[in-house]
């Protein structure tokens, strides 16, 4: 059994995972449990990975019958011996093995789901639409001239940011998938590597 701390953001406080053979559990400030899952309860894992600038969140999200748990970092991406990031890594490392010992069956699934994967959409999809219906107001006001010049690449902008934020998000996309197995193997090769 271990634990491993780090601090799940640049302004949050530290957590602490323990990582036993056949459970994991985020501990709080008097070393007791705020939540545990042990690992023949799991139903289905999810693994999410964003980059924003020089940000980068990541998640395991651990799902039970009871609902949902999740092993996050929110972590500047410009070195890759980030201590709180390896942390991080080393937790996600831990738990996928032993996972993999425990549970072999598991798959993992990557990419945003239920609520946040059609938030995102919606997102998508209003970036879309205002870049369209503020192109024709542009249009409609002067016709083509010196004022749509000045919009066009901020538009286009928009547009290609919206396209793309609605076509990754896209509803009814089948993600992919790993088994745990490959999941821990992928997890213990690239620990530190952040790009």
């Amino acid at each position: 059994m271990d634990t491993v701390t780090f601090k799940p953001a640049l302004l949050a406080s530290p957590v602490t995972y323990r990582i036993a053979p056949t459970h994991v559990a985020q501990l709080n400030r008097t070393g007791g449990e705020d939540w545990r899952i042990d690992y023949a309860d799991l139903t289905d894992l999810g693994h999410v990975t964003q980059r924003i600038a020089r940000t980068r969140t990541e998640r395991l999200d651990l799902y039970t019958k009871d609902g949902k748990r999740a092993i996050s970092i929110n972590a500047s991406y410009r070195t890759g011996n980030d201590p709180q990031y390896l942390a991080f890594r080393s937790v996600l490392g831990q738990v996928s093995d032993a996972m993999n010992a425990a549970r072999p069956d598991l798959t993992v699934t990557f990419g945003a789901r239920g609520g946040a994967r059609m938030a995102m959409f919606a997102i998508g999809v209003v970036i879309l639409l205002f870049a369209v219906v503020f192109a024709g107001i542009v249009l409609s006001e002067s016709g083509p001239s010196d004022r749509m010049v000045d919009v066009a690449a901020p538009l286009i902008a928009m547009l290609l940011f919206g396209g793309f934020i609605s076509w990754t998000y896209r509803p009814g996309q089948t993600l992919p998938h790993l088994p745990i197995g490959v999941f821990a193997a992928t997890i213990q090769q690239t620990k530190g590597k952040t790009s």
